[in-house]
């Protein structure tokens, strides 16, 4: 049975871009290779806990839905 990792969050040290990428399968773990702002290839990444991947799924998804 197949388990959807956490979410993953990235974070630029350089130039202080964000983002979050959520999981759609456990194939292919992969994120940016570089920022999208600065072009930095040394990015921070962490696996979300639970609380913080609701409160950011929340958040993406009301955000998306008001601005549609």
């Amino acid at each position: 049975m197949a388990i959807t990792p956490a979410p993953t969050h990235w974070h630029c040290p350089q130039c202080g871009w964000t983002t979050t990428q959520f999981h759609t399968s456990d194939a292919l773990l992969c994120g940016p290779s570089t920022c999208k702002r600065c072009g930095n290839k040394h990015l921070n990444h962490k696996a979300l806990t639970g609380m913080q991947a609701t409160i950011r799924t929340f958040a993406q998804k009301t955000l998306f839905n008001f601005f549609k």
